[in-house]
């Protein structure tokens, strides 16, 4: 009920009542609402270009496959992610032909033999894997959120900002004109 008793102040009509003020506060509200709608594309563009930016593999890392050299020792299940995986060792060959070895993330149950595919740098050392499509979109969607949170928040202060002034200007009028009206009275009493 309350929230509607605002939104009929704001909205423009013929009223000779509404004061100068009261219908820039009108003018702020209204370009404040606009500037939230028009900055909805512009955050979903730099949400797409986080997600982008997130997916992006660096430079010199690719995709192998490596073989466990051995059974893997389950980790104590501390948490879901440590009941998933473990390291072990394992060998592969990088692209330019040399063998290598080292510990590597495999799946929490791997047996000598098996076959892992393992995320390696330009030197052929292994690297965390990059970021899956979902996570990227995520970071993409929570990115564009950020942007829209911030810039409603940009908006609400400006606006505040602008009611404030506007109500320390109705307020001196109101003094004024109490004073103003305040001043026969004052007269006849001291006569």
């Amino acid at each position: 009920m309350r929230s509607m008793l605002r939104l009929r102040y704001y909205r423009p009509d013929g009223n000779p009542l509404r004061r100068t003020s009261d219908r820039l506060e009108a003018l702020a509200m209204a370009m404040a609402i606009a500037l939230f709608l028009i900055s909805i594309w512009p955050s979903i563009v730099v949400g797409r270009m986080a997600a982008d930016a997130h997916r992006r593999v660096p430079a010199g890392e690719h995709q192998v496959i490596a073989t466990v050299l051995a059974d893997v020792r389950t980790p104590p299940m501390y948490s879901e992610e440590t009941a998933m995986r473990a390291t072990a060792p394992a060998t592969w060959t990088t692209p330019d032909g040399r063998q290598r070895t080292g510990q590597v993330v495999v799946p929490a149950f791997a047996v000598k033999g098996d076959r892992v595919r393992v995320w390696i740098d330009a030197t052929g050392s292994p690297v965390t894997p990059p970021p899956s499509p979902s996570e990227s979109w995520l970071y993409g969607v929570s990115s564009t959120l950020l942007v829209l949170m911030g810039t409603a928040a940009l908006l609400g202060l400006l606006f505040a900002g602008v009611r404030w002034g506007l109500d320390r200007r109705r307020s001196a009028r109101w003094e004024k004109a109490w004073l103003l009206e305040n001043e026969p009275w004052r007269r006849r009493r001291s006569e």
